[in-house]
């Protein structure tokens, strides 16, 4: 599964993320406090908010067939110096329908944006506040991290395997667009387990990911009570326009 590392390129997301949070956010209702009580007098009946936001939250899981639910983060940013001002406006927000860690299928999804609020210093040679937002030629820059679903079958030798946009944590950090496949306990005593993992490596700020590939596999147990222990072997191709096709081979072991 291979998606667009750039999921906006113009435009304004936030209403378009202020609409998924209303999915991702609605909470439960808000009890109203009682007044305080004097003495003798007796106390009034407790008054209760509709939870509206619960029927709402209610329906799209019931629409969805599972739980869904997130939060969304909003950050203003303003610097300033005697000869410049960069105000930001950031927007994360973080999706998630149903539990990866025990339905049979969940998804997740994140995305960040961020928006110049003041362009006037597009162009301008060394800007004091420049930065790698800048080279996106807009105001409007957004990026997905991680857009995946994950499947947990209900028999069968494999526990779960994730597809889509995805991180893996081993002998390094990998992001790519991919699959991942983690397979039930081969020794059950020591909880060993086998993940595989392939795809195209995520670059955000490089022209062209073609001819770029990765594929590891990792075996790991726990042979004591609270004991970790892995090993990993993983194979990066990278094609770079001066340099041709770089290869890599990492190996690595952990105890712990």
């Amino acid at each position: 599964m291979r998606t667009n590392s750039r999921l906006i390129r113009g435009g304004a997301p936030f209403s378009l993320l202020l609409g998924l949070a209303a999915v991702a956010g609605a909470g439960d209702g808000v009890a109203k406090p009682a007044p305080p009580i004097s003495p003798g007098v007796a106390a009034p009946p407790a008054v209760t908010v509709s939870p509206q936001g619960s029927d709402l939250h209610a329906a799209i899981d019931s629409f969805v067939g599972a739980p869904v639910h997130g939060d969304l983060t909003l950050r203003y940013r303003i610097r300033r110096t005697t000869d410049a001002t960069d105000q930001d406006f950031y927007q994360y927000l973080n999706l998630r329908v149903g539990d990866e860690n025990k339905d049979r299928v969940s998804a997740t999804v994140f995305v960040r944006a961020a928006e110049d609020l003041d362009r006037a210093h597009k162009g301008e040679p060394g800007f004091v506040f420049d930065s790698i937002d800048d080279t996106s030629g807009s105001s409007v820059n957004a990026l997905l991290y991680t857009a995946y679903a994950t499947i947990r079958p209900a028999s069968g030798p494999v526990e779960s395997m994730r597809l889509g946009r995805q991180y893996v944590f081993g002998s390094e950090t990998f992001h790519f667009d991919g699959a991942s496949v983690t397979t039930e306990p081969l020794v059950p005593s020591i909880k060993m387990k086998l993940t595989a993992y392939g795809g195209v490596p995520v670059h955000f700020y490089e022209a062209s990911s073609g001819g770029d590939w990765l594929g590891g596999v990792r075996l790991a147990a726990e042979p004591w009570k609270n004991g970790r222990a892995s090993l990993e072997y993983t194979h990066v191709d990278d094609r770079l326009s001066s340099l041709g096709t770089q290869k890599n081979d990492l190996v690595a072991a952990s105890l712990g």
